[in-house]
């Protein structure tokens, strides 16, 4: 959508190779100097006018494709790039792929990239903000993909990024291909995880907000879920008359008499409830991984994205990835272009 709410069609045309010759070196008057390799175009459908305008050129590097995510209702794209360029004039696919912000611009102003391709859209000149950039290392990517996934875990949507690595030009062996955990960074190197801005999940009544304890947020299925508190504190044994009587304290408020369980759990319900989105310290999952997955450039924090790596695929020779869901049931079906000892 533009900054005015209306629907627009867009295409980023992913240019891999412009059929001359790869990564160049020239001589020129500077000396020896690289020709780099053609990049992509961002480019709007005019309905009106029926054709495809050029509204923006991106610098990429061997691009194999683009993918569009939206992460708490902000807009995406992300590249895969195949190689980057060598200073001997020749290329390695040990490079990198970006990820870039969407920010429609609200006013009008001028044209504000260089090249061939200056023109105007519905979200204005260059909406692609290439001046901020998440950049994560890849080795011959040659597919990115994103999907979405319920965590009983966190009790939230999390939202993963697929990254099919094709070739390491630096090695004999098969590159892995990556699956990370996106979130958006907010201070002190903690991310904000999860698909959108809030939580939407059936919480535990008890729990909501409850902090300090080691009980906050505890996600459900049924209210017989909740009900794990005890009659089996402070217990004291009394007579009465000709009987033993028993009289406890519950195990989750010990200024609650009891003498069964139920009286323990008694208005305890697992209720859907909308809270904030879980931040996790990224600094911690690099740790944990032993990689730090991702590096940021530019000013703008809001076009930024956070990846935590949560697993490490070995698919032979991937060119494409697709991700299908039923149910609770996950895939993901990798293109490969020779057999795999591990298919998915």
């Amino acid at each position: 959508a533009d900054a005015a709410g209306s629907e627009s069609a867009f295409a980023l045309a992913a240019n891999f190779w412009d059929g001359v010759g790869g990564n160049r070196s020239i001589v020129d008057s500077n000396g020896r100097s690289l020709v780099d390799t053609e990049g992509s175009v961002l480019y709007f459908w005019d309905a009106e006018a029926k054709e495809m305008r050029c509204v923006q050129e991106i610098a990429t590097a061997g691009a194999h494709a683009w993918h569009h995510f939206k992460m708490k209702g902000r807009d995406y794209l992300a590249v895969a790039n195949y190689r980057m360029n060598t200073a001997d004039g020749g290329s390695t696919t040990r490079g990198y792929s970006d990820i870039y912000g969407l920010e429609p611009a609200t006013g009008g102003g001028a044209p504000v990239t260089a090249g061939r391709c200056r023109g105007a859209s519905p979200l204005g000149y260059a909406p692609l903000d290439t001046a901020t950039r998440t950049r994560l290392p890849t080795f011959g990517a040659a597919a990115i993909t994103t999907f979405a996934m319920n965590s009983s875990a966190i009790g939230g949507r999390m939202l993963y990024m697929v990254v099919a690595n094709y070739h390491d030009s630096g090695s004999a062996f098969q590159p892995q291909s990556k699956i990370y955990m996106l979130g958006a960074p907010t201070a002190g190197g903690f991310a904000a995880i999860g698909e959108y801005e809030t939580f939407t999940w059936p919480i535990c009544s008890d729990t909501l907000g409850v902090t300090g304890d080691g009980r906050s947020d505890i996600p459900c299925g049924t209210d017989a879920a909740c009900h794990v508190h005890t009659c089996n504190r402070q217990c004291v044994v009394k007579r009465v008359g000709l009987f033993m009587e028993t009289a406890c304290k519950c195990s989750n408020n010990h200024a609650q008499a009891c003498r069964v369980d139920s009286e323990c759990n008694a208005n305890i319900t697992c209720d859907v409830q909308t809270r904030p989105a879980v931040e996790v310290r990224y600094s911690t999952c690099h740790a944990t991984q032993g990689v730090v997955a991702e590096t940021h450039s530019g000013s703008d924090p809001a076009n930024l994205v956070s990846l935590c790596q949560v697993q490490a695929l070995v698919v032979q020779a991937p060119h494409a990835v697709s991700h299908a869901a039923s149910g609770n049931k996950h895939l993901l079906l990798f293109a490969s272009d020779s057999d795999s000892p591990s298919p998915l």
